[in-house]
Formats: structure tokens, sequence, C-alpha cells
């Protein structure tokens, strides 16, 4: 009886080093917060409707060329359009998933994309984002851990200098949890407005973390979409004025 204690202890404490030596993917720490930036949580579900039912109405709005990076958005993984009415930009992304636990051989997985659109802006008018929402699923067993985080900012087209301040949004989830999930943000408080008549580069970053357990089982989450439309995406939402340039 002592012997097979003993044996039955020493394959537990081997187990156990196995599993806490699975390496992580990339450091949990997340971008350095600016000063002056707006940081909170997302709330979870749709939240309120967007404050743009009076928003001018604007034509002659051009997505050019949107410029992608990072883990979570590999070549030919992501779509970007406009709605004819400005206010609704999509970013659909069709391979954004963090993994992580025994089968991906990873105790932590991130996964980040960044997004920087190009948008020509009819001469008058600016635009500032007035709610976003984030769509996705994620499968995660219990005291496993997953972590999304969105930035966003306008940058100067011609400069590469920074428009206001950045607006950063982010929530966590412990499992056990295995759904798909829905987060909001209503930024029109504290809205970020793009110069006036011109082109300006809207840049997203985003970052998307699975984090197993002690025992390594698994965990995945993703993000379907980032759009500004009702859909199955994370949304942004979008309000125009007409403006005078300085």
């Amino acid at each position: 009886m002592l012997r097979l204690v003993f044996v039955f202890t020493l394959l537990m404490a081997q187990q156990g080093r196995a599993q806490s030596e699975l390496p992580n993917n990339g450091t949990s720490e997340d971008p350095v917060v600016q000063p002056g930036e707006s940081v909170s949580d997302f709330k979870k579900g749709h939240g309120e409707k967007p404050k743009n039912k009076h928003s001018a109405k604007v034509k002659g709005v051009k997505l050019n060329g949107p410029k992608l990076g990072g883990s979570g958005c590999p070549e030919g993984t992501v779509g970007v359009s406009i709605t004819p009415d400005s206010q609704t930009m999509s970013i659909i992304f069709d391979n954004y998933i963090a993994q992580a636990g025994r089968s991906f051989s990873l105790k932590r997985d991130i996964k980040s994309c960044t997004v920087q659109v190009p948008l020509s802006i009819p001469e008058g008018y600016q635009f500032a984002v007035v709610k976003l929402d984030y769509r996705g699923y994620h499968s995660i067993p219990d005291k496993g851990r997953t972590r999304y985080l969105s930035i966003y900012s306008f940058i100067d087209a011609n400069s590469g200098k920074q428009i206001g301040k950045r607006i950063r949004r982010q929530q966590s989830f412990k499992g056990p949890l295995d759904e798909e999930y829905i987060l909001s943000s209503d930024v029109s408080s504290e809205p970020v407005w793009s110069r006036c008549g011109q082109t300006v580069n809207f840049r997203i970053d985003t970052r998307v973390i699975a984090a197993s357990n002690s025992r390594g089982d698994d965990v995945m989450a993703t993000i379907d979409s980032l759009d500004t439309s009702v859909g199955n995406s994370v949304q942004y939402h979008l309000v125009w004025q007409a403006c005078t340039p300085r």
C-alpha cells in the first residue's frame, strides 16, 4: 500500500511539472497608457443604441487601402468596408483566435492586430466615434481566463501625429464559460473629432489573451469582427457634423 501511494504521488508531481512548464506566447503586459488617455471597461451586452441618430448626412467619404499588422490578422484574413451613409465602418476578421492549453503547448496565448484605415473626408465635415461593440466567442475552462483590449485613435495623415486622446476599452472573463460574447461602450460623452475636411488615419489596436488553468485545460478566444453596423460583429458607430476649417 505504501508503494502504491508513493508511485501515485510521483506521477502527479511529474504531471504538475509538465503543465507548469507550458510556455507563454507573448507578454501579458498591455500597451502603456498615455497621459490623458480615456481608460474604462467594456460593459457586457448590447447597451443602448448609438447616439448618432441626428448625424449629418455626408457623401463622398472614401476608404483607402488599410494597413494591417499583428499576429491576429494574417494577410488575407481581414476585410474593411464603409456603408453609403458613412456611419458604419466594418473590419471583418476571419482568423483572429487565441488558443492555449495542453493541445496547443502553451500556458497563455496572446494575439494582437493593428488596423490603420485612411479615410478621405469631404470638405466641411468631421466625424467622431460614439459607440463601439465587440462580438466573438470564447470557450474557457474552470479558472481559465480571457481578456480583450481595444485602443483607437486618429492619426494626422500628413504629419503622422496623433489627434486628440486615445480611447481604451477592456474586459476580462473567468471560466467556466462557453458562449458568444457581446461587449459595448458608449463614448459619446467624450468624443474625439477628426480634423475638418482632412484625410485621417483611423487606427485601431486590438489584443486578445487566452490563459489556461493549472491543469492545462484548453481555452479559446476569438474576435469575429470589428464593425460599426448591426450584425455579428464588433461595432464602431460614427457621427458626422459640419465644421469650419481652421
